[in-house]
């Protein structure tokens, strides 16, 4: 270590851009003599110096530094680092930015008041859409105070629409994770009694004449994940719009590809419809053959986002991701004759077990569907503080046999918020080389 130390003295006075004798010789052999003294060591120089030494890695030349910075002279004595594990690299991708087009927020913490309205549709009919009900929610206004961490945000609100109102909006929670890398959402949700019949078609005038009557037909349930990946994460923001955590700096798209689990439990109450809506229609019998449809959605989603920035600290986001869906029944009691001819399916293929488990699986309890998922918001953020609009809605599509359902359900967001705890920034000190006379 003793050599190492000389060296240390070498290379500084080398730096500094003065005549070592060291340089000519071996350090092992030898006092190095110098035409200059009273030169200070830099202390990240020897640091880096003596961990050089420590993890056995050659000394260069002394006059190799001769006339460079000692910053410079750092650079050339740091070892190569060591290349990171697949995890290191995946949570280095969240910050793995290009700052020309994205902005971090300087705030660890956000509080946020945000108002919501939640809608959802249901569209029951005939499968040549002959004859068709839609039944909607009441609309609804919730508002409540939010604390946000990063990509987390937690809060309560209160609904003010049906407050000393014996209606109710069913039960929401929805939690959802958007970061540069991916999004998740996750919800879980039940419909209440606020429902009523918004357009009737085909049905005859007796049932026409009840439209805008409540009505508590359709009650449902609805519990599932989705998970989604972005190709162009660098440049591409999705919480600049939908979390507020970053600000998109200039316009930007990317293709988004994921994935959805969702379970629905949907009941129908016959006695729930005025006595004379179904005395005029020819699909009687499948209307009130209705009782209860409980499926699992298995999805593939593939679409595109875009961010467009029409000027300094806007932002208009807006996401279509359609989906492919497989769906398979655990409780159907939609369809009319159903067992007969499933009976009838069996019998056609009983001389081959796997043709009749894949009649089963794909054509009597399940079904291919298409559905989409989009997402709009207008944002303005200035690093400080942020207001604007955003929502999200959900499509889902249920067929069988001579049967058709839609449900369409999504929310409504305004907010203003403001962002505070600022972060420590790390100070990165160049190395200097000080003399004194």
């Amino acid at each position: 270590m003793n050599g190492a130390l000389r060296y240390l003295l070498c290379l500084t006075v080398a730096s500094a851009g003065v005549s070592a004798a060291c340089a000519q010789s071996p350090l092992r052999s030898g006092t190095a003599s110098f035409r200059k003294v009273g030169t200070r060591i830099p202390h990240d120089t020897a640091t880096v110096l003596l961990d050089t030494v420590a993890s056995g890695i050659r000394l260069p030349d002394v006059s190799d530094f001769k006339g460079l910075q000692s910053n410079e002279v750092l650079a050339t004595l740091q070892p190569a680092k060591k290349r990171k594990g697949f995890i290191s690299r995946f949570i280095d991708a969240f910050n793995d930015i290009d700052e020309r087009y994205v902005e971090r927020i300087g705030y660890n913490f956000t509080a946020m008041l945000q108002g919501t309205t939640n809608f959802e549709f249901y569209n029951i009919g005939s499968s040549d859409y002959a004859e068709l009900m839609t039944l909607a929610q009441h609309p609804d206004f919730r508002i409540g105070p939010y604390l946000g961490w990063k990509w987390i945000f937690l809060g309560y609100s209160f609904d003010l629409t049906n407050i000393g109102s014996r209606r109710s909006s069913g039960t929401r929670f929805e939690f959802s994770v958007y970061t540069a890398l991916f999004g998740i959402d996750f919800m879980m949700r039940s419909t209440g009694n606020d429902f009523f019949l918004k357009r009737v078609k085909g049905l005859g005038s007796l049932a026409e004449a009840h439209e805008g009557e409540d009505c508590e037909y359709v009650k449902s349930k609805v519990m599932g994940v989705n998970a989604y990946y972005n190709f162009n994460r660098r440049r591409f923001s999705c919480p600049a719009v939908f979390s507020q955590t970053a600000i998109q700096l200039k316009s930007a798209g990317s293709w988004q590809l994921g994935g959805s689990v969702t379970i629905h439990d949907v009941m129908f109450d016959l006695e729930a419809l005025p006595t004379d809506f179904l005395q005029e229609t020819s699909h009687k019998d499948e209307f009130t053959s209705l009782e209860r449809i409980k499926y699992w959605d298995y999805s593939v989603n593939f679409g595109y986002a875009y961010n467009w920035v029409p000027g300094r600290n806007w932002c208009v986001g807006m996401v279509l991701t359609p989906s492919l869906s497989y769906k398979h029944t655990s409780t159907q009691t939609a369809i009319l004759h159903e067992e007969e001819r499933n009976a009838s399916d069996n019998e056609r293929y009983s001389d081959s077990p796997f043709l009749r488990k894949m009649n089963e699986v794909f054509i009597q309890r399940g079904n291919f569907n298409f559905g989409a998922t989009a997402r709009l918001g207008v944002i303005y953020n200035n690093g400080r503080w942020f207001a604007g609009v955003f929502g999200v809605s959900h499509y889902y599509r249920y067929r069988r046999s001579d049967m058709r359902i839609f449900d369409i359900f999504g929310n409504a967001n305004v907010c203003f918020g403001v962002f505070f705890q600022k972060k420590k920034k790390k100070n990165d000190s160049a190395a200097s080389v000080s003399e004194q006379p």
